[in-house]
C-alpha cells in the first residue's frame, strides 16, 4: 500500500513539476547557429527530394485550336525534351526536332546550344503546327516549324504574355503562384 501511495505522490509532484516549468516561461528559444543548421538541413532534403523524384508534374500549354497541347519534360540529368499529346486520340510524340532546331538557334546566336539542353520558354505554336514563337537567352525568336528558319522577333510585334490563355504562355517557376487555366480552351479537357 506504501509503495502505491509513493508512486502517486511521485507522479503528482512529477506532473506539477511539468506544469510549473511550462508556466513560468522557460519555453526554449533556437540561437541563431541552431536556426541556421536546421535550413541548412531542410535545404538538403530539398535537394535530396528535387534529384529523386521525376515527371512528377505536367503543366500543359494549348495549341490555339484546343485540340493538343505540349508540355515540358526535365529528365534525371537534367537534359530536357518537349512532347506534344493529343489527348482525342491517346498519342503522345516529341514536339519538334530539338537537333534542327538547336542548330538553327546556334546559328542565329553564335553560341554553341546542344538539342538535349536547350533552354528555351516556348510562348507560342500556331493551330496548324507551322510556326512556334519562344524565348532564350532574354530574346524572343519566331521558328517556322517546317524550314526551321529562325527569326527575331520584334518586342511590339506580340504581347509576350497571353490573356486568358489565348494569345500566349510564359513559363512560371514553381515558386510562383500559377493561375494559368489548365483546362483545354474549348474545355472539353
Amino acid at each position: 500500500m506504501y509503495k502505491k501511495i509513493i508512486l502517486l505522490v511521485v507522479i503528482i509532484s512529477a506532473a506539477n513539476f511539468s506544469l510549473r516549468s511550462q508556466t513560468r516561461g522557460n519555453l526554449h528559444e533556437p540561437t541563431r547557429e541552431e536556426m541556421l543548421l536546421r535550413y541548412k538541413k531542410a535545404a538538403r532534403l530539398d535537394s535530396a527530394v528535387r534529384t529523386s523524384v521525376y515527371y512528377q508534374y505536367v503543366q500543359p500549354v494549348w495549341f490555339e485550336k484546343g485540340n493538343r497541347f505540349w508540355y515540358q519534360r526535365i529528365h534525371p540529368d537534367s537534359t530536357m525534351e518537349y512532347l506534344e499529346v493529343n489527348p482525342e486520340k491517346g498519342v503522345k510524340k516529341i514536339a519538334f526536332d530539338h537537333s534542327r532546331l538547336a542548330v538553327g538557334l546556334s546559328a542565329v546566336t553564335k553560341k554553341t546550344i546542344q538539342a538535349n539542353r536547350l533552354e528555351i520558354t516556348i510562348n507560342r505554336v500556331d493551330g496548324e503546327r507551322k510556326q512556334m514563337e519562344f524565348s532564350h537567352d532574354h530574346k524572343r525568336w519566331e521558328l517556322d516549324l517546317i524550314s526551321y528558319v529562325i527569326r527575331p522577333v520584334n518586342s511590339n510585334d506580340r504581347n509576350f504574355r497571353w490573356t486568358n490563355g489565348e494569345n500566349g504562355w510564359t513559363k512560371r517557376s514553381r515558386w510562383m503562384n500559377f493561375s494559368t487555366d489548365a483546362v483545354s480552351p474549348d474545355k472539353k479537357w
